[in-house]
């Protein structure tokens, strides 16, 4: 018995409080409500707290949404007179007001507003503006368009050299092979294009390396997209193209421990390779192969200490990698295998 008047108590005390703003929201004729949204995106009716705005989102306090009906709609008229001001402020925003956030989230001044879904191609993700009661169609299209100018100027500035590729004037073969590096996202195995390599001529060949494009001895890639950024925004558009959880780009440092439940796709996106024990960063494992070639000239080669400094690992793990493109040791010592004993390898 004690325990039902102590919940009817409760219950009446709460509603009392929930009632509250209302009581004062009533007095009041709607069209002299003043309402505010703070810097934070709180948003105040007659200085009542009715709940946060988040982009184009009202997202109502609890104690609001249940009981406060007179705060809630009196927020969501005001909300609606000033959406089409918030758009246009939007669109006026320069570049630096948004940004992206994982997984596929377009931010604006920090709140979602919109987020990528996949597109044509790797490099031409769409825009998808987030479900909004307060956004009606006409509204919707100039945020789009807003957000899709940004974007395509943020791709541009993390993955500029592939664009230039793309859009130079080149042969068949040097086209063929950009293509696919695109599609890649800037990296791409070397025996994976060696049709488009061998057809090259000198002159294609010295354009490509004018474009910024490594032609190594394990993979074909754009060292400038190595940098961390560019290899946050690859990950990125690799798991958008493919509907896969974002890969955590390993921040460009030399070599991670391999993980073998992923694909060669997907460290390739992030500009790096599976060899052996690690996964390491392809301008690293280019410089190794280089270098491993070298001394194979003069017969079976001892792995220099370096090798380890590059790759970024133990001196352990180093002779896994060398393993893993195309070097066998024997007695501490390493030779490059010879073609028909690599594909029995």
């Amino acid at each position: 018995m004690e325990d039902r008047l102590s919940d009817a108590l409760h219950e009446r005390l709460t509603q009392q409080f929930v009632d509250r703003p209302s009581a004062v929201i009533a007095r009041y004729d709607p069209s002299e409500l003043v309402t505010v949204v703070t810097e934070g995106g709180e948003v105040l009716v007659q200085g009542l707290r009715a709940g946060v705005l988040e982009g184009f989102r009202f997202v109502p306090d609890r104690a609001v949404r249940e009981g406060s009906k007179g705060l809630l709609a009196a927020a969501n008229r005001a909300l609606r007179a000033g959406i089409r001001e918030r758009v246009a402020t939007l669109a006026a925003d320069g570049d630096a007001a948004f940004a992206l956030r994982a997984p596929d989230d377009v931010v604006w001044r920090g709140a979602p507003v919109a987020r990528l879904v996949a597109g044509e191609s790797v490099l031409a993700p769409q825009i998808e503006v987030l479900p909004s009661e307060l956004l009606d169609p006409p509204l919707r299209e100039p945020l789009r368009r807003r957000l899709a100018s940004w974007l395509e100027a943020h791709l541009r500035a993390w993955l500029g050299p592939l664009f230039a590729a793309r859009a130079a004037p080149l042969s068949g073969p040097a086209r063929g092979l950009v293509f696919v590096l695109g599609e890649s996202l800037g990296t791409v195995p070397r025996r994976q294009v060696a049709a488009q390599l061998a057809a090259l001529a000198p002159d294609d060949r010295r354009e490509l390396a004018r474009l910024g494009v490594t032609l190594g001895r394990v993979n074909v890639f754009l060292p400038a997209l190595l940098q961390p950024e560019s290899l946050r925004l690859r990950a990125r558009l690799f798991a958008i193209r493919h509907g896969v959880p974002a890969l955590a780009a390993p921040d460009g440092i030399p070599s991670v421990p391999v993980d073998h439940a992923l694909s060669s796709a997907s460290y390739a996106a992030c500009g790096y390779q599976a060899a052996g024990p690690r996964a390491v960063r392809v301008d690293r494992l280019d410089r190794v192969a280089a270098a491993a070639a070298r001394l194979s000239r003069d017969g079976p080669f001892a792995v220099p200490r370096e090798f380890a400094t590059l790759l970024g690992c133990a001196p352990a793990e180093v002779s896994g990698v060398l393993a893993a493109i195309g070097y066998a040791e024997r007695e501490g010592r390493f030779a490059w295998r010879r073609a028909a004993d690599r594909r029995r390898a």
